[in-house]
């Protein structure tokens, strides 16, 4: 017996929808940051308040048990200092505190802090499970706006890019598109990269290897480089992104470069033949780097979700292109504008269908908005597979 669960979580609000083996309808709101919210109405005692939350709507079909509260932290929503929550009662919506508070006021607000991540919370929510158990078997649906809000707030990990001699200047030369092409003082986004590498190499467009990866030599010039930048011996703190010039044609070299970085330490390397195996090399190489600068927040925020997981769950991945993806092939570049995209996704679902000459359903015809707490996207549909702008 399987639930199915559908998750997005964005900068401020985790909603979640589910149908358990029954086929009931489950439904939660929470905060991203893993916090649940409500308001006390009562307080029978110094150390016990009756509550009420949106989130415990769902008590007569799925009470949530007495122990889901442990090791949470309790505080009201003004006060900084927190407590432990030692006992809870679905049937009476009491909580019972490890200390008496002092309310102030009726209807005061109160927030509870999770240390697991807001789609692991959800679903525990929506199953009723312990936060001592692991969640049942369930097929797992997730959309999350980490992967981008990364990026935004230049969060991702430190990475080091390696390209052919002679190109070292590729990402900042660009493609000289700019978004007012008068402006005399340009100020250019931070760079992604911690440093770039120059590997002495080259393949021709046709595959043929005209200047040979000397691997043994490279070693010792690789580690001198990092050195000379100040990066620690510990190269597992920093990702690797291999962007060779035509390496889609033949990825001899990027693979040799690859195991040598591994032999070295590096434990995240996105090679640009596997992560976008296509001609344009700027573009190539933009991706590959914003897929190793964000794969380990990525793999490590589904690797804290998959471990409250059983073995019979699976997880799919929301991706830009409005797909799902299974976690463990998800790429983190995929992530980037996932949210807009499963948005165009559910609205070509929802979108009226009208009735077309022979009685088929006509053009998809309608749009999207979501007043996210960060960047706010919008979607157009126009015609029969719909068309996002």
């Amino acid at each position: 017996m399987t639930w199915r669960i559908w998750i997005d979580t964005g900068g401020t609000f985790t909603d979640a929808v589910a149908l358990d083996p029954q086929d009931n309808l489950h439904t939660a709101k929470i905060l991203s940051n893993s916090s649940l919210r409500g308001t006390i109405i009562s307080q029978p005692q110094p150390q016990d308040i009756e509550i009420e939350a949106p989130w415990l709507n769902d008590q007569e079909l799925n009470p949530l048990p007495t122990d889901f509260f442990t090791n949470a932290r309790f505080r009201l929503h003004a006060d900084p200092n927190s407590c432990k929550i030692t006992k809870f009662a679905a049937s009476s919506r009491q909580i019972t505190l490890d200390r008496p508070i002092s309310l102030k006021a009726q209807r005061t607000p109160f927030e509870i802090q999770f240390d697991e991540e807001a789609p692991v919370l959800a679903a525990r929510l929506l199953t009723a499970t312990s936060p001592n158990q692991i969640l049942p078997s369930m097929q797992l649906r997730l959309a999350t706006t980490r992967g981008t809000n990364a990026l935004l707030e230049e969060q991702g990990a430190p990475t080091v890019l390696f390209v052919t001699a002679g190109f070292a200047d590729l990402l900042e030369i660009g493609n000289q598109q700019r978004p007012n092409l008068f402006t005399l003082n340009i100020k250019r986004p931070n760079p992604l990269t911690s440093l770039i590498i120059e590997v002495p190499e080259r393949i021709t467009a046709d595959g043929d290897i005209i200047c040979p990866l000397e691997i043994g030599s490279l070693s010792h010039h690789l580690k001198a480089r990092l050195s000379d930048a100040n990066i620690t011996p510990d190269y597992s703190q920093y990702s690797a992104a291999i962007a060779l010039l035509n390496s889609h044609a033949n990825p001899i070299h990027e693979t040799i470069l690859g195991t040598a970085l591994q032999e070295l330490g590096f434990t995240n390397i996105a090679c640009s033949h596997q992560v976008a195996p296509f001609i344009r090399y700027l573009q190539r190489t933009q991706t590959t780097v914003v897929d190793a600068y964000l794969a380990p927040i990525i793999r490590t925020y589904l690797d804290r979700i998959s471990k409250h997981l059983s073995t019979s769950s699976h997880i799919f991945v929301m991706t830009s292109a409005g797909g799902l993806q299974s976690a463990a092939t998800y790429r983190a570049k995929d992530s980037l504008l996932s949210g807009p995209a499963g948005g165009v996704a559910g609205a070509r679902v929802v979108a009226p269908l009208p009735a077309a000459a022979g009685g088929r359903a006509g053009p998809v015809q309608g749009g999207g908005a979501a007043a996210a707490g960060r960047t706010p996207p919008a979607s157009r549909l126009a015609g029969v597979e719909g068309v996002a702008s």
